[in-house]
This record gives C-alpha cells, sequence and structure tokens, in this order.
C-alpha cells in the first residue's frame, strides 16, 4: 500500500525500492530472509542476521532496534501504531508489544509455545492465545486485562478485527466473545469454520452453511451443495459472500437472495 518493495541484493544488503523502481535507502549490512511491512506501509520490520531486529520507517529511519532477539514472528496493528514481536528468550517464547511512535514496550507476556495465534483488535486491544487453552485480552492504552477465557479449543477458532469479536468452541458448544460484553452460546454443532463478514458470520457445516447476523444472531439463510465447502469470503460490499467447494465450483450468494436485508 505504502508503494515500497524490499529487494535482497547480491552484496548481501537488503534496499528499498519505490514503485518506479527507484532506490529509497538500503540497509547497509547482511540481513535475514525475514521482512515485515506495516498495513499502511510506513514501516519496514526486518531481523537480520546476528539476531538483531530492526524497524525503519519509510524514509529509512530507524525506529526500533532490539538486539540479540530470534525473532519468530512479527503483527503490526492495523493503524500502523503498534507492532507485537513473538521471539525467543532463553528457549522461552515471548510476547512483546511495542509502540512504534515512543519507542515505548506496551506489554510483555510468557507463552508455553511458539504459536502464532495473536494479533490486534479494535483500536487498543491485543489478543493472544497461551498454552493453557486461555484466550487472553490486553488493553494496549491502560496496560491491564480486559478478558480472559479458560478451555478453548485451539483447533477451531476465528477472529473478527471489525467487531472485536471471537468465536471458538469448548466443551459447552461454540460461543460469540465480546471483551466487554461477555459470550453468547450458538446453538450449532459440527462446524468446520467460520469467516466473520460486515455485520455477518458464515459457518460451514461440510456440504452447507449458514448465515448469521452478528447484532442478534438471527439465522439470515442455510443452503446445501453436493460437496463440502473448502474457502469463504464476504464481498467487500458486505452483500453477500463467495464459497468455494472441493469439486471446484465456486458459488455467489448475496443477502436479498438469502433473506437478509
Amino acid at each position: 500500500r505504502g508503494g515500497l518493495w524490499a529487494v535482497p541484493r547480491l552484496d548481501g544488503d537488503r534496499g528499498v525500492r519505490d514503485e518506479g523502481g527507484r532506490w529509497r535507502w538500503w540497509v547497509g549490512r547482511r540481513v535475514g530472509d525475514r521482512v515485515w511491512f506495516s498495513p499502511d506501509g510506513r514501516y519496514m520490520a526486518l531481523w537480520r542476521v546476528g539476531d538483531d531486529f530492526e524497524v525503519y520507517s519509510w524514509r529509512g529511519e530507524g525506529v526500533l532496534r532490539l538486539s540479540r532477539l530470534r525473532v519468530e514472528h512479527v503483527v503490526f496493528s492495523p493503524d500502523s501504531e503498534r507492532l507485537a514481536v513473538l521471539h525467543i528468550r532463553r528457549y522461552l517464547p515471548k510476547l512483546t508489544l511495542y509502540s512504534l511512535a515512543s519507542g515505548r514496550c506496551l506489554g510483555e507476556f510468557s507463552l508455553f509455545s511458539s504459536h502464532r495465534h495473536f494479533g490486534f483488535v479494535g483500536r487498543d486491544w491485543f489478543y493472544f492465545l497461551d498454552g493453557a487453552n486461555q484466550l487472553v485480552v490486553w488493553d494496549c492504552g491502560l496496560r491491564e486485562y480486559v478478558g480472559r477465557v479458560m478451555g478453548i479449543d485451539l483447533l477451531f477458532w476465528a477472529v473478527s478485527l471489525r467487531h472485536s469479536l471471537f468465536l471458538y468452541r469448548s466443551k459447552g458448544g461454540y460461543f460469540l466473545y465480546h471483551p466487554l460484553y461477555g459470550e453468547r452460546r450458538l446453538g450449532v454443532e459440527g462446524v468446520r469454520f467460520a469467516v466473520f463478514g460486515r455485520g455477518y458470520l458464515f459457518l460451514s457445516f461440510g456440504s452447507y452453511f449458514r448465515v448469521y447476523r452478528l447484532d442478534s444472531l438471527a439465522e439470515v439463510g442455510e443452503f446445501r451443495y453436493f460437496t463440502e465447502a473448502d474457502v469463504a469470503c464476504f464481498l467487500e460490499d458486505g452483500s453477500g459472500v463467495v464459497v468455494f467447494f472441493r469439486d471446484g465450483v465456486g458459488l455467489v450468494w448475496r443477502f436479498g437472495e438469502l433473506g437478509g436485508r
């Protein structure tokens, strides 16, 4: 989105070019293979050979430098103001949050395993799953916990970044959870996967699927097909859903046809 490309060079340095192919700046030392751009293209994070981690602005100015840090994964917040770094310290995985404006640490958490189930939701919240099958939600502004849910099945869960909603399975069934408003149980069983849309929730049950409204959890519609659905996504304007099935067929249903709006 920012119009910049990260290009590895034969001498081991990493250069950054703009859309016209002109060199903007380059890192004058050898760097590792891992590079991450912020959503708006203002920042580039890179992990260098030697376990050094750096974040640069699009002008090439250093924003954050951390030495002797074995970085596993990096996630920027949707507004590109914060950064979550999964790294290994003394053989143990850690999650550390940083403000890119000030470089200040906003929180650090210990994990039982080096997974990538973490990210930012809403404006100030950060979520992650720990090894005890617990969902944790942290407020980066207040620097305190705003939600915890125990007993989550790590093999099935989904997140709506737009609505700060979490869908998960536990021993009691399937639940929608919001850190401020609690959880609501869905009267469904056997869900294969779920996708959030603009005010809607898609649930796949093998060869058929259902669409629900998020505000009321009212069922909008249910359809069947000959094979199982593999992939689904909502149209950008929120007016319908596209579903691709295992036989290679892709179908589009608009919510007017589902009895929605």
